[in-house]
């Protein structure tokens, strides 16, 4: 369901991207579509218009704030990524994103152990614990926690597998 996003022809692979304002676009996948988080990757390209606030790429949480999410942090200039499961876990890749480019991105979890991927490199891995007992929608260019921490910038190609992507399938 695309809420306010808008096709873009700034681009990264094909002919269009997806382009959020940052104020109220943004993009879900029902529950009930297949995907599933135990275990699972999820990789794509975003470009940033700014970096002056926190951009959120892809969610996934419930009603009890169980899940998690991949953004850009502006306060730490990094790529991160954070899970839920009671406890708030978080992964910072140390990688800063340039304004106005197509970076790519990556995230695989699997046994309690999350990796998260900057152009292809990994740039770090730790123990994150995950509630996969969620049932709720998967959502692009927004939180669905922290309603500010929506896009203003491009989604592109971004692919959900059910499975753990290696180090090599990401690349």
């Amino acid at each position: 369901n695309i809420n306010g996003a808008t096709y873009s022809t700034q681009s990264q692979v094909g002919d269009n991207s997806l382009f959020f304002d940052g104020v109220d676009d943004d993009f879900t996948i029902g529950s009930s579509s297949g995907l599933r988080i135990v275990p699972f990757s999820v990789t794509g390209w975003f470009r940033l218009d700014n970096k002056s606030e926190r951009h959120t790429f892809v969610t996934y949480r419930d009603d009890n704030n169980h899940g998690f999410e991949i953004q850009y942090n502006d306060s730490t200039d990094d790529i991160e990524a954070f899970t839920f499961d009671g406890t708030f876990h978080k992964l910072s890749s140390g990688v800063s994103p340039p304004v106005n480019t197509f970076v790519f991105f990556g995230f695989t979890w699997e046994n309690g152990v999350g990796k998260i991927y900057v152009d292809g490199s990994p740039e770090g891995s730790a123990s994150l614990g995950l509630s996969t007992n969620t049932s709720q929608n998967i959502g692009f260019g927004f939180s669905t926690s922290f309603l500010e921490h929506r896009l203003k910038g491009n989604l592109d190609e971004v692919l959900w597998y059910n499975e753990k992507l290696s180090d090599s399938q990401i690349q």
